[in-house]
């Protein structure tokens, strides 16, 4: 299999910018689809859009040289344009803040337009036909075995996924090009934006509150004894914490009063 070169420098490197999706219950984590990972366009490239004999702006760009010997020879043009990606996945589990990046189903977002494309144009010779066209990029990416990285720094969550992907797909023969992804996706948010469950236990005397938790966060357990609005007073409650893997537990002993708890992120 012939390796596609860069039409000019930096042709078959680009940028993605959007949004991953996912669904976080320490210890579990879960990709449930949605996510949308748009390739940027980073230069005009040959063929246009069908295959046309004309430079456009793409996101990839590329070419190789065919030569059959006497049975002839040729140069072809390809140029990927409107790349999307999406990410799915079963419930995985978080070890030391890692999760098994190969379980990751990376695939083309087309299920809005413009689609995920490759534009192509043959200029040949005896057996190497002069062709052009445009075939539509789908299916997943098999990912090669890596661990991608959850972590929590200073109030911000961080997701890093290693991609070494490989996709086949359909250019002039049935399945006869690979596509091979290189790279990461890198998404950021504050840790803000993940709803915080507490549980909330009572025995032998002492109050125990348990939450899922992420190696690096820091947490204030807060106490009231009374929620009316006009009477809100929360301090900060005095108890003894535990973090053990992806789970933070407080405890402190049980007063005679009402108390209401909350638990606050640093």
């Amino acid at each position: 299999m012939v390796p596609f070169a860069e039409q000019s420098p930096g042709s078959l490197t680009t940028h993605y910018s959007g949004a991953v999706l996912l669904d976080l219950t320490p210890p579990t984590i879960q990709f449930p689809s949605g996510s949308s990972i748009v390739a940027q366009t980073n230069g005009s490239w040959q063929p246009g859009a069908g295959g046309a004999d004309t430079n456009a702006p793409a996101d990839y760009g590329g070419k190789l040289t065919i030569s059959l010997g006497g049975l002839g020879n040729g140069t072809v043009w390809a140029a990927g344009r409107n790349i999307a990606l999406d990410i799915s996945s079963l419930a995985l589990t978080l070890t030391n803040s890692g999760l098994d990046a190969s379980r990751l189903n990376v695939f083309f977002l087309t299920n809005a337009p413009p689609v995920p494309v490759l534009d192509y144009k043959v200029i040949g010779t005896v057996l190497v036909p002069n062709t052009n066209g445009t075939t539509s990029l789908t299916g997943s990416f098999t990912n090669g075995h890596a661990t991608a990285y959850l972590t929590n720094t200073a109030g911000m969550l961080k997701l890093v996924i290693p991609l070494n992907a490989t996709n086949i797909t359909t250019f002039l023969n049935s399945n006869d090009t690979k596509i091979i992804m290189k790279g990461q996706l890198v998404a950021t948010a504050p840790e803000s934006v993940w709803p915080l469950v507490a549980n909330i236990g009572v025995s032998n005397g002492q109050v125990t509150l348990t939450w899922p938790s992420i190696t690096g966060q820091v947490f204030t357990v807060k106490s009231s004894q009374d929620l009316r609005q006009h009477l809100q007073n929360w301090s900060t409650a005095s108890g003894t914490t535990v973090m053990r893997g992806n789970t933070t537990t407080w405890t402190t002993s049980q007063s005679g009063n009402v108390q209401f708890y909350r638990v606050l992120l640093q």
